[in-house]
């Protein structure tokens, strides 16, 4: 922090006009790097992203598609735009985006109550999303959640950790089998809009009336709406034995305890935001719930040590039950 402080944090606070640079604190991130500065006239969220993040194209995607959702409504903070009218500062190598402060806690996993206002903002996000015309591609068509890409990395892992090979077993057949039941082409026949692409407690900033700010859109891009559905079902709605929101990896990665309640609500709420879902979308979003499953806990396992990876996919995963239950269309 001290470099920070001393270097890069004045530059930024000049490039910025954010007033005389006073200390800075760290954010978390599992990738980026994230600062809240602290400045003669106020507090600011800074993120130097991740250098597989720094194309340009992609960072003009990712800042046009939270101008054009702020614009419509959806709570939303865009990047502030620097002295030189950029909406992002290099220094070297480094990529830099600076965002207003936003007070607010993250959502509570498997609460009711912040599942439905949930629901409502990311309905009216899809449903402003639509509109939007800017186009590029992340990570194909399935993005994070393709199955080939999936069954590759497990592969890898298998190579790189031999002892994992039995623990690996029920993802590969979970993938194998959502991979069946979910197509390419059923999937892509879905209807599209933008989606965050990752809708999970540690993105959503709460306030007491209901969503203050989705934040971190790496991965926003132009996808069937049941890709966000279905990390909002199992990361948001779900319960678990500690809160997602801390933002950890083995917190992000925990067995889901599925909350038809909280469930039913949010879907209730979203469908009212942006329009009843339709048979086929309600019939593909339980093989995607289990394949966005299959990704965090088996993407996760790439961010612990080799050492620890055999413990961390040996943890408890959901019943076969968790992706094929439709309680909350009751």
């Amino acid at each position: 922090m001290k470099n920070i402080a001393q270097t890069i944090g004045k530059r930024i606070c000049d490039a910025y006009r954010l007033g005389s640079f006073i200390s800075a604190s760290g954010a978390g991130g599992s990738r980026n790097t994230c600062y809240v500065f602290r400045t003669s006239v106020g507090q600011w969220f800074v993120r130097r992203r991740h250098a597989d993040y720094c194309d340009e194209k992609r960072v003009q995607f990712d800042h046009q598609a939270m101008f054009y959702l702020a614009r419509s409504g959806v709570p939303v903070k865009p990047p502030l735009v620097s002295e030189a009218g950029n909406t992002w500062w290099r220094e070297g190598d480094m990529l830099w985006e600076v965002f207003e402060f936003i007070e607010g806690r993250n959502m509570r996993d498997g609460a009711e109550a912040d599942a439905a206002l949930l629901g409502t903002a990311l309905g009216n996000f899809h449903r402003v999303g639509s509109g939007f015309t800017l186009r590029y591609e992340k990570m194909g068509a399935r993005g994070e959640t393709d199955p080939k890409r999936l069954l590759l990395n497990a592969k890898q892992l298998r190579n790189e950790n031999p002892e994992s090979g039995p623990v690996l077993e029920p993802y590969e057949r979970l993938i194998a089998q959502s991979s069946h039941d979910l197509p390419p082409g059923a999937y892509l026949a879905l209807p599209h809009t933008l989606v965050h692409g990752d809708v999970q407690p540690a993105n959503i900033l709460m306030g007491k009336d209901g969503v203050r700010a989705f934040v971190d859109f790496d991965w926003c891009t132009w996808r069937p709406r049941i890709y966000d559905l279905a990390f909002a079902i199992l990361c948001g709605c779900s319960a678990h034995e500690q809160p997602v929101g801390k933002g950890d990896i083995r917190a992000l990665t925990q067995s889901p305890d599925f909350n038809a309640e909280a469930t039913k609500g949010f879907m209730d709420a979203y469908e009212e935001s942006a329009g009843t879902l339709s048979g086929e979308e309600m019939k593909c979003l339980k093989p995607q719930i289990a394949l966005t499953w299959c990704h965090v806990r088996v993407d996760g396992a790439f961010k612990v040590s080799r050492e620890e990876r055999r413990s961390f996919l040996s943890r408890p995963i959901p019943e076969d039950n968790f992706f094929h239950n439709a309680s909350w269309r009751k």
